[in-house]
């Protein structure tokens, strides 16, 4: 006799909320999250860099080629790899040198924004078909 369990002819999706049934909220967290002000609300993070005077935007999760930075840390990584002589101390001493002064200049930086740009635009236009290895479609960032 086969064991049940998650994986087994079970359902690991989390239910979504029924909303409004004859007057009532369907759940607290619900009922919650229709508040105005509990939508209003920033967290903390984002209260901080706006009060600074910067914008706070937060990205998707798993979607790297929305943020320049990771192609940055990954040519940075790329050097301290190819660097490196192993040891922890070189590795902050290659780690150093990439931040600083050797691997990205503007231009590149400005690549990456580019790049990143152009795959926001790709979503923005609601692609179909085959992005890396998973047949999507996917849904614009705004509305």
């Amino acid at each position: 006799m086969a064991a049940k369990g998650i994986g087994q002819n079970e359902s690991t999706d989390v239910s979504k909320h029924a909303g409004w049934t004859d007057g009532k909220a369907c759940c607290l967290t619900f009922l919650l999250s229709e508040q105005g002000d509990f939508k209003e609300q920033q967290n903390a993070i984002q209260e901080l860099v706006v009060s600074r005077g910067h914008f706070c935007i937060f990205l998707t999760k798993y979607h790297p080629e929305l943020n320049f930075i990771e192609r940055y840390w990954s040519r940075v990584k790329w050097y301290a790899r190819k660097e490196c002589d192993g040891t922890i101390a070189g590795l902050k001493k290659t780690t150093d040198e990439a931040l600083i002064k050797v691997v990205c200049d503007r231009a590149l930086i400005r690549r990456y924004s580019r790049a990143a740009w152009r795959w926001v635009g790709a979503y923005q236009k609601v692609l179909y078909g085959v992005l890396g290895r998973a047949q999507i479609k996917v849904p614009p960032l705004c509305e």
